[in-house]
């Protein structure tokens, strides 16, 4: 049975038609804090109609705005990878974003789609840029507790940035730090029909 956390974490973000990708098809974005996952996978999920999972949306339903936190990780991780099970048994097609940064959980993705293709692509930045967007978010009151002006903060984010590598996994590695949403979204869908081998008549 589905938790009432998960419904809540990612009912907003069920975008309703068939999905222009085909039935059953797994996107991951991945990569750091702040490196560009939530933007391009709603702009991504509403452009191929697909649900969103989020990892973060999920962690935040459990630990509010505390930022960088490991609590509650496994079972967190359990509720999304039994989400994603769920709707791709029913050969929904999802686009899922979040860290996954080692390749144990990489495989756990796959597994959870039943070994079905799944395309990774790996987001990132510079850390200075990712510490510069951090600062933004927080002090504007995105959803996040901390301070931009303490140390800690950014010896967390650090050590996010330095878990992160493209493993055998990835597809796709963009590097957000000099392009605009709309310039990294258009790579992203060209490398996506490129993989479905997506046609005019089945693109709609």
């Amino acid at each position: 049975m589905r938790s009432v956390q998960v419904f809540e974490a990612f009912q907003k973000d069920f975008v309703p038609g068939y999905p222009l990708i085909g039935d059953g098809k797994t996107i991951v974005l991945y990569g750091p804090p702040c490196s560009g996952k939530t933007t391009l996978s709603k702009l991504i999920a509403d452009r191929y109609k697909l649900h969103r999972l989020s990892l973060d949306a999920l962690r935040k339903s459990f630990n509010g705005k505390e930022l960088f936190t490991n609590k509650n990780n496994s079972e967190v991780l359990k509720l999304f990878l039994d989400e994603l099970r769920f709707l791709h048994e029913r050969r929904q097609s999802v686009i899922c974003e979040g860290f996954f940064f080692s390749a144990e959980r990489k495989k756990q993705l796959i597994d959870a789609v039943n070994g079905d293709e799944v395309l990774f692509i790996y987001l990132t930045a510079d850390l200075e840029v990712l510490k510069e967007r951090l600062a933004k978010r927080i002090i504007i009151g995105d959803n996040l507790e901390g301070n931009p002006a303490e140390p800690l903060t950014f010896l967390k984010l650090k050590e996010f940035y330095d878990k992160f590598h493209p493993c055998n996994y990835t597809d796709l590695k963009i590097n957000t730090e000099n392009s605009t949403a709309i310039v990294i979204e258009k790579k992203i869908i060209d490398y996506i029909e490129n993989a479905f081998d997506l046609t005019a008549e089945n693109k709609g």
